[in-house]
Formats: structure tokens, C-alpha cells, sequence
């Protein structure tokens, strides 16, 4: 008997799901025990192996691929859940030859190469992928090197902008890839194919837009603030946060 495809979506989403809660509980065991390089390797294995199954399922309808897709954001959040139990290690991790600026420049220019021929000579087949992977190479050691040669380096005076800033970073992190795959799904049909760059801006303008409302509403609720891992706040003070950024813009 033929399985209904609605059931068949069902049951591949589930698995989907087993997947990401499968890859937290290796992704913590793996991080306390595998030295940094195969740890990146193993980032970067996960990233393309749900890179694949995207073309595994791609005849089963948006929604399934849409979810594959959605879930390689697992990678960054387990790179950054390793990081977090490795913090006591960064310092050292800082030093490692593979977070050099001299590499990441290489990785930068071979990806780029990479692009360009594969453009250039209209590359069909596998070949039309390699760059993909090599970017998937870059991304995940150029995450890290982000984290170590910018943010950890950067210094910044506390203010109430700044703080506020870092506070609703998860909220809008969380919020902001939902948001802009739906206005993009319903803004397909109005803006013109043409002008690529215009289409991305207002996308973004609008995700970011609506992520930072969704933030100020859930800092006021002190259900979503706890689910959030927030600190409720009065409406008073979200006004004066307004006007600081009101106050900022106009600088």
C-alpha cells in the first residue's frame, strides 16, 4: 500500500528533528573531546551532508526542503555551542595557525577563483558544486575567525544602546530568518526580477524591521521575556530606549 505524501512529509520532518536533537548531544560530547581542527572538520561535514540531503529531497515538496535548508543553521549554533564549552581555551584557540589572517585571505581568493571559473566556463555537473563546498570550508573557519580577531578584540563602551543591542540579539537572531523567508515568499510576485540588490534590501530592511518590534513586545511580557531568557521591562523604559535610537539615527 502506498504511503499518503502527506505522512511521507511527516515522518521526514520527524527524522529531521531526531537529526538536530541527535547532533546537540554529539555536538556537546564532540566539542569537550576532539582537538579544534577535527572539530572544524566535523562542522563542515554536517554543513554538506545536509547540503546533500536538500537535493536528497527536493521532489517532496518547498516545505521539506525548506526545513533541510533551515536545519544546516544547526552547524552555527553547534560551532558556537562548542565554543561556549571551550571558553576557557580561547585564548589558546585565539593562536591556532588555522584562524590565521594570512588563511583566511587564501580561503577568501581559492573560493573566489573558485566562482569565477566555474561562472566563466558555465560548469555543469558535480563541478558546479565545488564551489559551494570550498565556501562551506571558508565559512565555518571564517566564523571562528570573526569571533576571535574582531568581537573578541573589539572594545566597547557600555551604554544603554550597546546593552540593548546585546539583549535582543537572540530574539532577533531567532526571528529574523522566519520573517525574511516569508516577505520574500510574498514580495516574489511584486518586486522586479531585475533588480536583485533592491529586492535583497527592503527583504532585509523589513526583517530587521519587524525583528526589533518583535523584541520590544516580548521585553514586555514577562512569559515571552523568561521563554526568551529576558528580562521583562516596563513600557517606560522601552519608550526611552526608542528615543535612543531615535536620537542615534539622527547623528
Amino acid at each position: 500500500m502506498t504511503t499518503p505524501a502527506f505522512l511521507s512529509s511527516r515522518n521526514i520532518g520527524l527524522d529531521f528533528l531526531r537529526a538536530i536533537l541527535i547532533l546537540e548531544g554529539v555536538s556537546y560530547h564532540a566539542a569537550r573531546s576532539l582537538p579544534f581542527p577535527l572539530w572544524l572538520a566535523a562542522l563542515i561535514v554536517a554543513a554538506n551532508s545536509l547540503f546533500v540531503v536538500k537535493f536528497a529531497v527536493k521532489d517532496l515538496g518547498e516545505l521539506i526542503t525548506l526545513i533541510s535548508v533551515t536545519a544546516r543553521l544547526c552547524v552555527y549554533y553547534a560551532a558556537g555551542y562548542a565554543l561556549y564549552l571551550n571558553r576557557d581555551a580561547i585564548p589558546q584557540l585565539a593562536k591556532h595557525p588555522l584562524l590565521n589572517t594570512a588563511v583566511m585571505t587564501l580561503l577568501a581568493i581559492i573560493c573566489y577563483i573558485a566562482f569565477f571559473l566555474t561562472m566563466k566556463f558555465n560548469l555543469q555537473g558535480v563541478a558546479k558544486y565545488i564551489p559551494v563546498l570550498l565556501s562551506s570550508v571558508f565559512s565555518v573557519i571564517f566564523s571562528y575567525w570573526v569571533i576571535f580577531f574582531f568581537f573578541e578584540k573589539l572594545r566597547m563602551k557600555e551604554s544603554r544602546i550597546v546593552n540593548t543591542v546585546v539583549d535582543s540579539a537572540l530574539v532577533v537572531y531567532i526571528l529574523h530568518y522566519p520573517i525574511a523567508i516569508g516577505f520574500a515568499w510574498l514580495l516574489d510576485d511584486y518586486l522586479p526580477d531585475n533588480y536583485p540588490v533592491s529586492y535583497v534590501l527592503i527583504v532585509t530592511a523589513i526583517a530587521s524591521g519587524l525583528s526589533a518590534l518583535c523584541y520590544m513586545v516580548i521585553k514586555r511580557n514577562s512569559f515571552l521575556s523568561t521563554l526568551f531568557g529576558l528580562k521583562a521591562k516596563p513600557a517606560k523604559a522601552l519608550a526611552s530606549v526608542s528615543q535612543e535610537y531615535a536620537v542615534a539615527a539622527r547623528r
